[in-house]
């Protein structure tokens, strides 16, 4: 069974606030009786539960189902008796925890709930967030590390330092700490001669070629290719003298699109050995085998690779603003030299919640199963209106609305859906943002009505 944190006190369930007893309700069809402070479940609810202690130790309680259908009641007293410690924490299925607390409708009737917006009021589905929070373990570390504001962050970005390499399989010097795609750009467009060519593919996120300008560099678009995928043959043929680095956001946005393994690595090892390739994954970990396709595993190989991450996608921490690059060795001595990714004076707040959303193992795989239940609804609807559209594997969808962008965005703006900016030149394409299912269902209903 796949399991996910949800935590609370088994002591003293007469003690839960109204909130806590409706989620329990939520998630196991349960009653609670305040006369011997028991929790109720009927057989067809969870056959097992994942008791995590304090101590670290845990270990799965199997209660047999009834044979007469009647609930089953584990008291206080008994459920104590069961896992041998008080305070203990609960740790649920990741399907009925994300379906309860987060309403993202997993389960039925959940997150399910109408919406009545309006222009004034839109659901905003247009900077590619994560609704569904981050991750308990961050909640938990952010509250913690509001007790120790007057400090500098010191060690404790050290260690998350130190985490992030361990996690990488490279040298701490190697990990830079930090949103630092604008830094990186900036840095790069001023350590050789005025008008250095970055080459990156349009329409993209432009955040790191967009810093170059004020450092002398120039930018160079390459068009996407009819899958709207990265043109990998083109960007490489448009490497030449002049060019200071090729930036690729894999998967791509706002196509949400990924190139295919052999031919990317293949791109990679041909053009880092002419210049830098700067490799954009900010929403790699929405796939499965993000592993096995990141661009890390070509810097362990020697090649001129700078790899970007960001939690603020997948984690839901882009309030924070957190994020790192893993640079190759040679290159990592020279940025450091100049200042870049220093952890001293990090934001303690994000460096502290980015250590615990790593740390916590069930977050990813819940989130990524919800967010592809959202994708394929949304691709369904694209097939029923006989849409073009990018085959997304982030938390967003791209398709073609056969409307100029403008009046596109103004018509969902009426509906209360707000989908942001266009994507020069393909302005007759929009990309939206998953939000939660509630949010994603209102959406779908505008585009169809605006479009079929």
């Amino acid at each position: 069974m796949n399991n996910f944190s949800f935590s609370f006190c088994a002591t003293h369930y007469s003690n839960f606030s109204p909130c806590s007893v409706a989620i329990l309700r939520l998630l196991f069809g349960a009653r609670l009786r305040e006369s011997d402070r028991a929790l109720s479940f009927r057989p067809s609810d969870m056959t097992s539960y994942w008791l995590h202690f304090h101590d670290n130790s845990s270990r799965t309680v199997h209660r047999a189902p009834a044979d007469n259908g009647a609930n089953q009641t584990i008291t206080r007293r008994g459920f104590d008796r069961m896992n041998g410690r008080e305070n203990s924490r609960w740790i649920l299925s990741r399907r009925s925890w994300l379906s309860a607390v987060l309403g993202l409708g997993v389960a039925p009737g959940l997150g399910q709930v109408a919406i009545a917006r309006s222009p004034d009021t839109p659901i905003r589905l247009s900077f590619n967030e994560n609704p569904l929070g981050p991750s308990p373990r961050a909640k938990e570390a952010i509250l913690t590390q509001l007790n120790s504001l007057e400090r500098y962050t010191a060690d404790k970005g050290e260690a998350f330092r130190a985490q992030v390499a361990r996690l990488e399989n490279v040298e701490p010097d190697q990990i830079f700490v930090g949103e630092l795609l604008e830094e990186f750009g900036l840095q790069l467009a001023i350590s050789g001669q005025p008008g250095g060519e970055f080459i990156y593919s349009e329409p993209g996120y432009a955040a790191l070629v967009g810093a170059v300008s004020p450092g002398g560099g120039k930018v160079v678009g390459v068009p996407l290719n009819d899958r709207q995928e990265n043109d990998l043959p083109a960007l490489a043929a448009a490497v030449n003298s002049k060019t200071r680095a090729v930036y690729l956001v894999n998967p791509h946005n706002p196509s949400g699109t990924v190139s295919e393994q052999r031919a990317f690595d293949a791109f990679i090892r041909d053009v880092s050995t002419r210049t830098l390739v700067l490799v954009d994954e900010a929403y790699l970990d929405f796939l499965d085998d993000y592993p096995e396709r990141t661009a890390a595993r070509l810097i362990r190989q020697g090649a001129n690779v700078v790899v970007f991450r960001t939690f603020g996608k997948m984690y839901a921490l882009a309030g924070l603003s957190m994020g790192y690059a893993i640079a190759p060795k040679a290159l990592a001595a020279s940025l450091r030299a100049n200042g870049l990714g220093l952890t001293f004076e990090a934001n303690c707040v994000a460096v502290a919640a980015a250590a615990a959303s790593l740390a916590d193992s069930h977050y990813v795989p819940a989130i990524r199963e919800l967010v592809a239940q959202e994708r394929e609804k949304w691709q369904e609807l694209f097939e029923r209106l006989k849409l073009r559209y990018a085959s997304s594997k982030g938390n967003f969808v791209f398709f073609e609305t056969g409307r100029p962008h403008a009046e596109f965005a103004a018509a969902m703006l009426r509906e209360g859906v707000d989908v942001g900016r266009t994507f020069p030149p393909a302005d007759r394409w929009t990309r939206i943002s998953f939000g939660t299912a509630a949010e994603n269902a209102f959406a779908r209903s505008a585009v169809e009505g605006y479009l079929r």
